[in-house]
């Protein structure tokens, strides 16, 4: 966790599976984040997968998404 600003904080997941576990944590103590950003190209559960089960949970799935990625592939682009 990194602190921007006194309003403000951050917190990283250094792959799918670890945002959701971090996910899980902010819904039992009811501070959910403002935004997520995801990178396509994660281990263990990529930004698709990722994206997916925050959609498919009732408390995150209002939550807005951001998706990045350096990868050129093109089939990355179809799913949006």
């Amino acid at each position: 966790m990194q602190k921007i600003s006194p309003e403000l904080k951050v917190i990283f997941a250094e792959d799918g599976l670890h945002a959701m576990e971090l996910l899980d944590v902010t819904k039992k103590s009811k501070h959910l984040p403002c935004l997520i950003v995801l990178d396509l190209n994660m281990p263990y559960l990529n930004g698709i997968q990722t994206f997916e089960r925050i959609k498919d949970d009732t408390e995150l799935k209002r939550i807005p998404i951001v998706i990045l990625t350096s990868g050129e592939n093109p089939a990355d682009k179809s799913f949006f």
